[in-house]
């Protein structure tokens, strides 16, 4: 199995997450392929750490699905896996993934679980990621996150247009639920998600992604679509928040989170809105490759 990383935040974040992986390599044969748009030093750095990395440098302006399609291009495994530059994999993850993508022949992803430290990137995890916290029922699902996520090296191949033209993972996943491919959630395969984040720099990261989503959803539809689509998006919050919190809430470890971050979720979800909002009006602008 081949692990692609977009190299998106920074040096400290990075190391870690390669050493988690290096002690998957003592016992599976893992393959590492680090696609970068950071500073070409910053490959040399971590070539001299960790010299079994394949490194794949790309142009600063290059956005995360684009990256991920530069490390399909380069990999020569059967089974390729996403996770990203600040996720940490616990012992035995490569192996139980990698197994269960070649039993089913399906799409295979485990819920991403929160190991940041400061209350603000706990908040900031619970927002993001609450559609995937453990425990998850394992079994097909119609929504898997793309984080902690393997395919079938083939099937992913026949996409990769899709996710240089800049697609998530929810575009990806519904043109292979459109083919009949399973996507299949294991509670045995869980990740740490190790991000450091402040309010104000989650607050950005929010409406970039919000608004390069949108803004890729509205391409080239009538002016009404997208003026309907910015009118939608004005009850966004209030759904989200509810998502949100009651997911939390439904889950004992995050329950606590759940309550005491609500001021912060508020704010979050005014952010997701309003790059939902400007995008459909808009477009996504450059915020495709501001999002890390």
């Amino acid at each position: 199995m081949t692990v692609v990383i977009p190299v998106v935040t920074d040096l400290d974040h990075v190391v870690s997450s390669l050493e988690h992986l290096e002690r998957e390599r003592e016992s599976f044969a893992l393959a590492v392929l680090a696609v970068s748009r950071l500073a070409p030093a910053l490959g040399a750095s971590v070539r001299t750490r960790f010299p079994w990395v394949q490194w794949v440098q790309v142009d600063a302006g290059t956005s995360i699905p684009a990256m991920r399609a530069a490390g399909i291009a380069a990999a020569e495994t059967a089974v390729i896996a996403f996770i990203e530059d600040h996720v940490h994999v616990p012992p035995g993850w490569a192996r139980r993934i990698c197994e269960r993508v070649e039993t089913t022949g399906a799409v295979v992803a485990g819920p991403v679980d929160d190991a940041s430290s400061s209350f603000a990137a706990r908040a900031a995890f619970l927002c993001e990621y609450s559609a995937a916290l453990p425990p998850v029922a394992s079994g097909p699902q119609r929504f898997v996150p793309g984080n902690n996520t393997a395919y079938p090296a083939a099937l992913l191949r026949l996409h990769t247009s899709l996710l240089r033209d800049g697609a998530w993972e929810d575009e990806l996943h519904a043109a292979l639920r459109g083919e009949g491919v399973v996507l299949q959630l294991e509670e045995g395969v869980r990740a740490d998600h190790a991000l450091e984040v402040g309010v104000g720099e989650y607050l950005g990261l929010r409406y970039h992604y919000s608004r390069a989503w949108a803004g890729r959803r509205s391409r080239g539809a009538p002016f009404a679509r997208r003026v309907m689509g910015a009118l939608k998006s004005m009850v966004l919050p209030g759904v989200l928040l509810a998502r949100i919190v009651g997911r939390g809430l439904r889950r004992p470890r995050y329950r606590g989170m759940a309550l005491i971050s609500l001021p912060l979720q508020v704010l979050f979800v005014v952010a997701w809105a309003a790059g939902e909002l400007v995008g459909n009006l808009a477009g996504p602008g450059r915020s495709l490759t501001k999002v890390r």
